[in-house]
């Protein structure tokens, strides 16, 4: 059985930065799970994202 990918990143950036990396990860099958804010750094726009992808389905030969 496949199991889900998951991925966590440090992301530091404008809003619009953050959403327009998100459009392009979720073109690959990401999904945002959750984001906390990075206490020390919360006024420069940084975080920490997680993100989980569905296993993608080999096909049959």
């Amino acid at each position: 059985m496949a199991r889900w990918s998951y991925e966590v990143f440090d992301f530091s950036g404008s809003t619009d930065k953050l959403k327009e990396r998100l459009n392009l990860l979720g073109t690959d099958g990401w999904e945002l799970v959750n984001f906390t804010p990075q206490t020390a750094a919360a006024e420069a726009g940084s975080m920490r994202l997680v993100l989980k992808r569905e296993p993608k389905l080999s096909g049959g030969r």
